[in-house]
């Protein structure tokens, strides 16, 4: 017969599973807190320690309960996540004022308005795609799997514009002379703007894929 499950091994799988942070630690003392309380009461109405543990944790529920309970109501977000929503957000800004500034001087510095329509074109790709990163930071788990995949297309695809960038800057210093070094600094951020989002991607469907498998 199958022993009953103690408080002390329901929070360590609780533990386990929620997101590393600090109001995670709050949530897990909190449930602590009441499991016992509630155990106290049992085993003053006759039970013993075993029993009043295994009762107290049935009325409050399983962990997947808990968990799902939580991921709905108030979700709980992973302080990796939250340096990533910091980050994009500081590169979403500086990326979107490069793209605005590039398309503004487009047309009075370009003599082709083949050339300034193409610097246009990737100015509203940078900004656009700051938008639905911004949109993803606000309501990931709300995002349709379509969004999730143009989100990643469209970082890499960032990448690609982000090293161009890089890459013509380096073409022309070579060439004229003259190194506007502020071009190796705006690839740099589109590359990252495009990245960050896409690598996080990847591993989240990995966490998901292992998660079923277990």
């Amino acid at each position: 017969m199958k022993s009953p499950i103690t408080i002390d091994d329901y929070m360590a799988k609780l533990a386990r599973e929620m997101p590393r942070g600090n109001r995670s630690e709050r949530i897990l003392l909190e449930i602590e807190c009441h499991l016992r309380d509630r155990t106290e009461k049992l085993c003053s109405n006759g039970q013993s320690q075993r029993e009043a543990e295994a009762a107290a944790i049935a009325q409050f529920g399983t962990q997947e309960q808990i968990l799902q309970e939580f991921s709905v109501q108030a979700p709980i977000e992973s302080e990796e996540f939250i340096m990533l929503r910091s980050t994009l957000t500081v590169l979403v800004a500086l990326t979107g004022v490069y793209a605005a500034l590039h398309a503004v001087f487009a047309f009075p510095n370009e003599g082709s308005a083949l050339w300034a329509g193409a610097k246009i074109l990737a100015a509203t790709y940078v900004i656009g795609y700051g938008i639905l990163v911004l949109f993803w930071l606000r309501d990931r788990r709300q995002m349709s799997e379509t969004l999730r995949v143009i989100l990643f297309i469209g970082g890499l695809g960032l990448i690609e514009l982000g090293t161009a960038n890089v890459v013509w800057t380096a073409h022309l210093g070579l060439v004229t002379g003259d190194w506007e070094y502020y071009g190796f600094v705006g690839g740099a951020l589109i590359s990252m703007l495009g990245a960050l989002p896409a690598i996080w991607l990847v591993l989240l469907a990995d966490s998901n894929q292992i998660a079923r498998k277990c």
